[in-house]
């Protein structure tokens, strides 16, 4: 009785700390994070993932208007997997990988993103906030529209991708990185640390 009590509570409160997080403020940001649009594509609501953790797990599904509180995933492949509305708060991604998938209005809030892959991703609409990246790759992955903020990325690559009106705003933290033949087009680069990072063919 009390651990459905507790994770009930646990699980009110991520929820409602993804509602915050969408609807702060963006300061001179011209991006447009709207949680509006989000609730309008999740129309009948949002379902919880209740398991508290998934490993060893491919993915060939979609994900739709759904919120992972304090779920850890470990080893997990999400192969043409496309996320819709879907929101990972108080969650721990290790060894996970994206290909060939879309990720939209996904976002990440006080996440921890070890080892974390993809490749041939559409990333668009995203948000990363309050979370920490560490040795990650981002292959040929479109970021569109995605803002990182009050985020560290360490000893991650982000190879022949392309980041359209990205944001970097907010106490981010960039350190022994790679930008390898990447696009920054039309994209926010403020109150962000650069510490060991390198630029090559990056415009």
């Amino acid at each position: 009785m009390c651990r459905n009590v507790v994770w009930l509570l646990v699980v009110s409160i991520a929820c409602l700390f993804s509602t915050l997080v969408r609807s702060a403020p963006l300061h001179e940001s011209k991006l447009e994070y709207s949680a509006r649009q989000a609730d309008e594509l999740c129309t009948e609501g949002f379902s919880i993932g209740f398991l508290p953790s998934y490993t060893n797990v491919n993915y060939e599904t979609d994900i739709t208007c759904t919120v992972f509180p304090s779920v850890d995933f470990t080893n997990v492949n999400f192969t043409t997997s496309d996320l819709q509305g879907v929101f990972f708060s108080l969650s721990t991604q290790n060894n996970v990988r994206f290909r060939g998938s879309t990720l939209n209005f996904t976002e990440f809030s006080n996440c921890t993103l070890q080892q974390m892959e993809t490749a041939l991703v559409k990333f668009h609409n995203g948000y990363v906030a309050g979370s920490q990246v560490g040795d990650s790759k981002f292959t040929a992955t479109s970021f569109l529209n995605t803002r990182f903020t009050e985020s560290s990325i360490q000893d991650t690559v982000f190879l022949s991708s392309n980041m359209t009106k990205v944001e970097f705003n907010g106490g981010v933290s960039i350190e022994s990185s790679n930008f390898s033949t990447v696009n920054l087009e039309s994209s926010t680069i403020r109150d962000t640390t650069f510490s060991s990072v390198i630029f090559f063919r990056a415009t």
